[in-house]
């Protein structure tokens, strides 16, 4: 109905406020808020303002990491292999920090694969972080040995918050019976929208 902080079982909430305290991850986690900065400025801060909304809207949302993200991901291994997919659920242009942990032998395993049109098979060393479209590029990363480790940690926002500040701070249905005209605008500008979304992204030059 609205956004509200993630609820976790017992011992996953322990595990979790763990890991979100300790300097480590509060360091990647800054990193990687800064890396989608400097790479995709315009996108960034669109993050930065939904964010910012949100916890004007609501004081008692409680944010993971300083930056812009709204919600992490841990994948503890430990050998973590996610198999192809896309985020269907975050942001259409939006993207995902990840940043892979562990010990193994990068050139024969742990690769980033980004399918579709992109066709890239990308070493992704331990302690390295990309920045992907996650929702429009399917993706995945190569297994690695036996004997090897690896985990990953991952920052995103979801799809769902743009579209609920987007509909006046409130769900579709609520919008369709509070105020339908909003939803017809959205519904008469949606080109518009997707050409803003799509120049969000910043080419070299511009860089």
């Amino acid at each position: 109905q609205q956004p509200g902080n993630l609820v976790h079982s017992v011992w996953n909430a322990k595990v979790l406020t763990d890991l979100v305290k300790h300097p480590s991850m509060k360091s990647v986690a800054k990193f990687q808020s800064g890396a989608f900065e400097a790479w995709m400025p315009k996108l960034h801060a669109a993050y930065s303002t939904l964010k910012q909304k949100l916890f004007d809207w609501c004081p008692a949302l409680q944010s993971l990491f300083p930056g812009v993200f709204c919600a992490a991901t841990f994948n503890i291994g430990p050998r973590t292999v996610c198999h192809t997919h896309v985020d269907h659920l975050n942001l259409w242009n939006g993207a995902c920090a990840i940043t892979a942990f562990g010990n193994y032998n990068y050139q024969r395993g742990g690769h980033i694969v980004l399918h579709g049109n992109a066709k890239l098979i990308i070493e992704f060393p331990p302690a390295r972080s990309v920045i992907i479209p996650s929702a429009t590029i399917p993706h995945s990363n190569t297994d690695v040995a036996p004997h090897e480790a690896r985990m990953s940690m991952t920052q995103y926002t979801a799809g769902g918050l743009f579209r609920f500040v987007a509909y006046g701070f409130r769900n579709k249905e609520s919008c369709q019976m509070e105020d339908p005209r909003l939803l017809e605008e959205l519904a008469r500008t949606v080109k518009a929208r997707v050409a803003e979304g799509v120049s969000m992204f910043s080419s070299l030059a511009e860089l």
